[in-house]
C-alpha cells in the first residue's frame, strides 16, 4: 500500500531533520524582530518553500508528494490563523513548518506498514499510528501555548483587558491584602509591609497572619511595625494553626471585613510596586472574573552567574508560557501577587489545606464553577530565590508533587466524569498538561534503564542491533534545534549571551532527580509536608552542598559505571544500540553530577556575599 514511501525511508527523515533546523533558525532570526509583521511570514514562507523543494528533490519520492505535504501543512495552519484570530502571521508560518514536519514523521511511520503486516502485527501498527496522529493533533493545537508563545499569539484577550484598564471611570472596591508568614526574618516582612503602605490605591486593608512561629523575636517586631503603619494594617499571631499557608489564608479570610470585595495575596518576601492593585482592579467589573495573577519575579539573582541561571529557570515560565494560557482561559494562580474575588473564593470552599500547591488547585475549582481568570507577564512585585541547593529542592519538589496531587484528586473533572463540571476542553487539557509537565524525566530514567538491560542482553548474546543513520541525524538535529530555540527564547529577554543559557541548562539538569522524586512521591502517596522556603541568610557550607546532592552523586556514579561497562564491552563500537546507550548513560551521569556543581557554586556565592 505504501511501497513508494518505503523506497526512500531515510530520505523523509533527512527532510524532517531539515524542517527541525529551519524552524529553530527562523525563531532565532526573528527573535528580535516584529513577529506580527506580515512581511516576516512572507519572507519566511518563501525561503522555507525554496529550501524545502530543494531538499525534497534529493529524495527518490515523487516531488508531488512533498508539494502535497507542504500544501496541506500550510492550509491547515493558515486556516487556523484566519478563523481563530489568535495566531500572528509569523506564528502561522511557523505552524506551517511544524505541521509539515509532523506530516513527514507520520509518513516515515507509514513506511514501516508493510514490515508490520509481514510479521502479523498489523493491529499493533494501527494502534501506534492512531496514537501518533492524536499526539500530532495535540502538538499542533497547543504549540502556541509554550515557551515560544510570544512568536505565535496576538494576545487579543490581554489587549482587551488593557482597554478596560485605560477607561477613566472610577472603580475602587475594597481590597484586603492577606500576608501569611511563618518564622520569617522580621526585616524582610517589614520591607514587604513598607512597600504595601506605598500603594497608590486608597481603599484597602492588610491582614498579616503569623502562624506557628515560636520565637517571639521574629513576630513581635512585625506586630510593632504594623501598629506604626496605622489602622489599615492588622496583625494576628496564631500560636497553633493547621494547614500551613492555606490554613493561614483561610483564617485571614474568616476575619476579613464584611465590606471587602477582593482579596490580594502577597508573600512575606515580595516587594510590591505602587500600582499593583490599581492596575488590575477594573478587570473585576466583570462579575465572572475569579482571579488575576501577575508574574513571579525576583531581586536577589545578580550576585553570580549560577543565581542568574536560577532566575531564568524560575521566571521564564511565568513570563512567557503561563500568560499564553490566558488566551484560552486556562491559566491558573501561582500563590503570590494575585487578586481574587472574595465571594467566588468563599463559594468554591476557600483554600485547600491538604494541597501542596494550594494556589493552582484553587483555580481548578474556580474553572469547574465556570469562572474565568487572567494571568499577566507584568512584574509588579519581586521576591527571593532560594540561595542554597537544599532550599531550591524543597521548593521545587513541592511545585512538582502538587500538580500531580491535583491530577489524582480532580481527574474526574479533567476527564469529564463529573456532572457539575463547567470546565472547558481547553481548561481540562491544559490542567492535565500542567499536572504531567514534569513526568518526562521519570519516563527518561525508566527508558534508559530498559535500554541498559537490553544492551547487556545484546552483549551477552553477541547480538548486533543497528540504528538507522537517518534516525541518528534526526536526533542530532533535534538536539541542535533545542539549543537554538533556547537561545531565541533568551533573546526575547534581551539576553544574548551564552552564559545564562548554560547555567539555566545545568540548573535544569541539577533538579532532574528532584522532579522525579516529586512525581513518584505524589503518585505513590508518600508523606510530604508543606515546607516553607527559607529566607534567612545562610553561611557557606561545603558539607551542606554534598548533603543536598548526595542522591544525585550516587545516581551519577551508577550511570558512569553503566557507561563504562557498556562502552568497554562493545569492542570496536560494532553494536550501534549498545554504543548509543553507553553514551546516553554518560550524558545522564554528567546531568546528575550537575547537582553537586550547582550546590557548590551556590555555596561559593554565599561566601562572596559574606565578604566585607
Amino acid at each position: 500500500m505504501f511501497e513508494f514511501i518505503s523506497l526512500d525511508r531515510d530520505g523523509v527523515l533527512y527532510i524532517a531533520a531539515f524542517l527541525v533546523i529551519i524552524r529553530s533558525v527562523s525563531l532565532y532570526i526573528f527573535s528580535k524582530g516584529n513577529n506580527v509583521d506580515k512581511a516576516n511570514v512572507n519572507i519566511l514562507m518563501l525561503v522555507f518553500f525554496l529550501l524545502f523543494m530543494t531538499a525534497s528533490s534529493l529524495s527518490s519520492w515523487p516531488l508531488i508528494y512533498f508539494l502535497a505535504l507542504f500544501f496541506v501543512g500550510s492550509i491547515i495552519s493558515f486556516t487556523w490563523f484566519t478563523y481563530s484570530g489568535m495566531i500572528t502571521p509569523f506564528g502561522s508560518g511557523l505552524t506551517a513548518i511544524s505541521t509539515t514536519l509532523l506530516l513527514c514523521l507520520l509518513s516515515y511511520m507509514l513506511s514501516f506498514y508493510e514490515t508490520f503486516v509481514e510479521h502479523g502485527f498489523q493491529a499493533i501498527f494501527i494502534a501506534i499510528f492512531l496514537f501518533s496522529i492524536i499526539t500530532s493533533i495535540y502538538s499542533f493545537y497547543y504549540l502556541p501555548f509554550s515557551q515560544n508563545s510570544l512568536f505565535y499569539l496576538n494576545f487579543k484577550r490581554n489587549k482587551k483587558v488593557m482597554h478596560i484598564q485605560s477607561v477613566s471611570e472610577v472603580y475602587s472596591p475594597k481590597v484586603t491584602i492577606h500576608l501569611p508568614c511563618y518564622s520569617e526574618p522580621p526585616e524582610i516582612v517589614i520591607n514587604t509591609l513598607n512597600s504595601i503602605s506605598a500603594l497608590d490605591y486608597d481603599n484597602y486593608e492588610v491582614i498579616v497572619i503569623d502562624n506557628n512561629t515560636r520565637d517571639e523575636t521574629l513576630w513581635k517586631p512585625v506586630e510593632k511595625h504594623c501598629s506604626m503603619l496605622g489602622e489599615k494594617f492588622r496583625f494576628y499571631h496564631v500560636p497553633v494553626l493547621a494547614g500551613a499557608k492555606a490554613g493561614a489564608l483561610n483564617y485571614a479570610l474568616k476575619i476579613t471585613s464584611s465590606d471587602t470585595e477582593l482579596i490580594a495575596v502577597i508573600d512575606a518576601d515580595y516587594i510590591t510596586e505602587p500600582d499593583f492593585i490599581r492596575r488590575y482592579v477594573k478587570i473585576f467589573k466583570d462579575e465572572n472574573v475569579g482571579f488575576v495573577q501577575t508574574s513571579h519575579d525576583y531581586y536577589n539573582h545578580q550576585s553570580s552567574p549560577v543565581m542568574e541561571g536560577a532566575y531564568y529557570f524560575w521566571t521564564l515560565f511565568h513570563k512567557i508560557e503561563l500568560p499564553s494560557y490566558t488566551e484560552i482561559n486556562a491559566a491558573f494562580t501561582v500563590g503570590t501577587m494575585c487578586i481574587l474575588r472574595r465571594n467566588i473564593l468563599e463559594k468554591v470552599g476557600g483554600w485547600d489545606e491538604t494541597a501542596l500547591t494550594e494556589d493552582s488547585e484553587l483555580a481548578v475549582r474556580m474553572h469547574a464553577q465556570g469562572y474565568i481568570g487572567y494571568v499577566f507577564a507584568d512584574t509588579v512585585g519581586r521576591g527571593l530565590i532560594p540561595t542554597t541547593f537544599s532550599d531550591m529542592k524543597k521548593q521545587q519538589v513541592r511545585w512538582t508533587a502538587g500538580p500531580v496531587q491535583q491530577l489524582l484528586k480532580h481527574w474526574r473533572l479533567y476527564f469529564g466524569f463529573s456532572s457539575e463540571n463547567k470546565m472547558t476542553l481547553n481548561q481540562r487539557v491544559m490542567e492535565i498538561r500542567h499536572s504531567t509537565s514534569r513526568i518526562k524525566p521519570v519516563f527518561s530514567l525508566i527508558s534508559l534503564h530498559i535500554m541498559v538491560v537490553v544492551s547487556f542482553f545484546l552483549l551477552s548474546g553477541n547480538v548486533y542491533l543497528s540504528i538507522p543513520y537517518e534516525f541518528i541525524v534526526f536526533f542530532l538535529c533535534m538536539l541542535i534545534s533545542t539549543f537554538i530555540e533556547k537561545m531565541a527564547y533568551f533573546r526575547l529577554f534581551n539576553c544574548s549571551g551564552i552564559l545564562p543559557v548554560f547555567y539555566h541548562g545545568i540548573m535544569a539538569r541539577a533538579l532532574e532527580w528532584t522532579f522525579i522524586y516529586g512525581v513518584i512521591s505524589s503518585l505513590f502517596g508518600f508523606s510530604m509536608k508543606w515546607d516553607r522556603t527559607n529566607k534567612f541568610e545562610n553561611s557557606k557550607s561545603i558539607k551542606r552542598a554534598f548533603l543536598a546532592s548526595k542522591i544525585e552523586v550516587v545516581m551519577s556514579v551508577f550511570f558512569f559505571l553503566y557507561s563504562f561497562f557498556l562502552l568497554s564491552g562493545n569492542h570496536s563500537g560494532y553494536n550501534d544500540f549498545v554504543f548509543l546507550t553507553g553514551i546516553a548513560c554518560l550524558v545522564k551521569g554528567i546531568g546528575f553530577l550537575c547537582a553537586l556543581l550547582v550546590a557548590s557554586l551556590l555555596e561559593n556565592n554565599l561566601r562572596i556575599l559574606e565578604a566585607p
